[in-house]
């Protein structure tokens, strides 16, 4: 199997993405090819790193990762994400996303103005487009 995952993965701000994701990759690639597109262009150790344009050709990549069996995109909020899931689909490659909580009720009422605004002009179809949404436990799928 081989599986990409993208995240938004820097130094700036510490929280479970920077930690989970690259963790989540090592373990992966004990089963399968696993590649990481960084988008904010970081390097993360042990990881096999994939390197993206801004056209995001799949063909660019090397093999395997030019044929990907899924996708997984952490995170909601990020607009270079609503490129690329269009491009997975017309690939016809399946995509899941783990929202890492941003799609609770909680961090909803964050921002909610400009949240309304994106998620009907950009993030709806892309959550719904997904295969399925990964919620990291119990809890944040209830939230």
């Amino acid at each position: 199997m081989v599986i990409i995952h993208i995240a938004h993965i820097d130094n700036s701000v510490i929280g479970g993405v920077q930690f989970a994701v690259p963790e989540m990759i090592k373990s992966q690639m004990k089963y399968a090819s696993v590649g990481l597109i960084n988008i904010c262009g970081n390097t993360i150790s042990g990881v096999n790193m994939l390197e993206v344009d801004s056209n995001f050709d799949l063909s660019r990549f090397p093999t395997p990762f030019n044929k990907p069996d899924i996708v997984i995109f952490h995170e909601v909020y990020r607009f270079s994400y609503t490129k690329i899931y269009k491009k997975v689909l017309n690939c016809g490659i399946p995509y899941i996303v783990i929202p890492h909580g941003c799609l609770s009720k909680q961090a909803q009422k964050r921002k909610f103005s400009k949240k309304l605004v994106a998620n009907i002009l950009f993030f709806n179809k892309f959550i719904k487009s997904a295969k399925s949404i990964q919620y990291l436990s119990e809890n944040e799928y209830e939230m």
